[in-house]
């Protein structure tokens, strides 16, 4: 991998992680335009650690504010992902390579998006909304299922208020990126990218993360969230048409 093709990279990784439209999908489908035949998992990795500082930069304020009873919510909601997350291990680099899944990924985070049109709820997250997050985001586990848009979404659904959706679904990202380190920490090791590359995908994702999260936190105050369901429906349909064209 070369410094132009980790700088955009990063710049993906940085948007798409937060923006409702899959983090995973994109850098998949970047990595295969630009002809990097196997996916750098230690590069993704890294990418996607540089968004973990984003939200801690984000929710600097909240993080010291937060009670016991969040943060034990927030490992109940962690627990799905977890568990879906050793489950397909063993199939990720077959599961991340299949375009028509990738499709399919992105019309179903769609549909989930489009869902939440006019949601504007009053209640605060609790057990089985913690829970059913959590699920939400195993599910995004797959490629092209985005996990902010999944987990926001199906809070919103609930009748969660929208700037409490938006924090929960920051801090569920927090032990899975974090769990998602620890496990492939041989990988990142040994990734065999120069600090020079793997420094400018970094900062990148860093700084466009940050922005990202404007724009979602926006998105959502306006009710204009569902909006991002439209683009996963377009480039869903396109792949499956590209795809079906081969």
């Amino acid at each position: 991998m070369n410094i132009f093709q980790a700088l955009i990279l990063g710049i993906i990784q940085g948007l798409t992680e937060f923006l409702p439209i899959s983090s995973s999908g994109h850098l998949v489908a970047a990595q295969k335009l630009m002809g990097i035949e196997v996916p750098p998992v230690s590069f993704d990795i890294l990418v996607h650690v540089a968004t973990l500082g984003a939200i801690f930069w984000w929710l600097r304020d909240k993080l010291r504010r937060l009670s016991v009873k969040t943060w034990v919510l927030v490992a109940v909601g962690s627990v799905p992902a977890a568990i879906f997350g050793l489950l397909i291990r063993p199939y990720t680099e077959r599961v991340f390579n299949d375009m028509p899944l990738l499709g399919w990924g992105w019309i179903v985070s769609g549909v989930w998006l489009l869902a939440t049109v006019g949601r504007a709820g009053k209640k605060s997250i609790g057990w089985l909304a913690a829970i059913m997050i959590g699920v939400a985001q195993a599910v995004a586990i797959l490629p092209s299922v985005s996990r902010s848009g999944s987990t926001i979404a199906t809070a919103l659904l609930l009748g969660v208020k929208r700037e409490e959706a938006m924090t929960f679904s920051l801090l569920l990202a927090i032990p899975a990126i974090v769990g998602a380190q620890l496990v492939d920490i041989g990988n990142l090791i040994n990734s065999g990218n120069s600090l020079l590359v793997n420094g400018v995908g970094f900062i990148a994702a860093g700084i466009i993360g940050v922005a990202a999260l404007k724009i979602i936190q926006v998105a959502l105050n306006t009710d204009k969230f569902h909006w991002f369901g439209w683009y996963c429906l377009v480039l869903g349909g396109g792949i499956l048409i590209w795809q079906g064209g081969k």
